[in-house]
């Protein structure tokens, strides 16, 4: 009985998770990649800062890297470099241009797995990573995020929506000849039931309305008519 109790207590809790989970709000894409290149940053410019003053335990590591030995102002340059790519992350501008860079330099960090494999394997076997071999390859995360980040771009100031002016109805702009004059007779195609009486408002606006002229306007209107009938005749 307690043993049924417990697992449908478990059932309910595990039903309320999914309800909340499915109820909450996700994050947008622009939210999500926003917050992979601000990570991005973070790591390339600690990292480079580390490299810059000569406090990265992973020099002995780029030493049986290269193919050659590195001077004195190698490492701090890489450190710049890296500094350089996390300020650009930040930015948030020309990631696309940044790809190339970024790509050559994930692929020199895995080139430790070809050139100094006794540091990264334990016996050589490719499936058993040491400490240095899991910081190596942990770097696929970085490769994922940082293709995604710079074939994605955001825009930093989204394009900005004038508002509309709102509409002001004016009753003097109404033209009296548009009007329905249905509203104003009877209609027969009820039974003969007579429609709404228009308002008196309405019966205003749609009758017709003087022409006005001025005195000179008169004047002139009243030398044509003589002349309009002299040339009839």
């Amino acid at each position: 009985m307690d043993r049924r109790f417990g697992s449908d207590s478990v059932a309910g809790r595990g039903r309320a998770l999914r309800a909340l989970l499915d109820s909450a709000p996700l994050p947008s894409r622009s939210t999500v990649t926003t917050a992979l290149r601000f990570a991005l940053a973070l790591v390339y410019i600690w990292f480079g800062a580390l490299k810059l003053v000569h406090a990265s335990d992973v020099s002995p590591l780029i030493d049986a890297t290269l193919p050659f030995t590195a001077p004195g102002w190698f490492i701090p340059a890489m450190g710049v470099l890296e500094i350089a790519i996390g300020a650009v992350f930040i930015r948030g501008r020309g990631l696309l241009l940044l790809l190339p860079l970024f790509l050559a330099h994930m692929a020199g960090t895995f080139a430790s797995l070809a050139m100094a494999p006794q540091l990264a394997f334990h016996h050589g076997n490719p499936f058993l990573l040491t400490l240095t071999g899991e910081f190596v390859v942990k770097n696929l995360v970085l490769v994922a995020a940082g293709v995604l980040v710079t074939l994605s771009p955001e825009p930093l100031r989204p394009p900005q929506r004038s508002a509309a002016a709102p509409t002001v109805f004016d009753p003097d702009a109404l033209n009296p000849a548009m009007l329905d004059r249905s509203v104003l007779k009877p209609s027969s195609s009820n039974g003969g039931t007579p429609a709404p009486a228009a308002s008196p408002a309405m019966r205003e606006a749609s009758a017709p309305h003087p022409v006005r002229r001025t005195p000179a306007q008169s004047t002139a209107r009243t030398e044509e008519a003589p002349a309009a009938r002299a040339l009839s005749d």
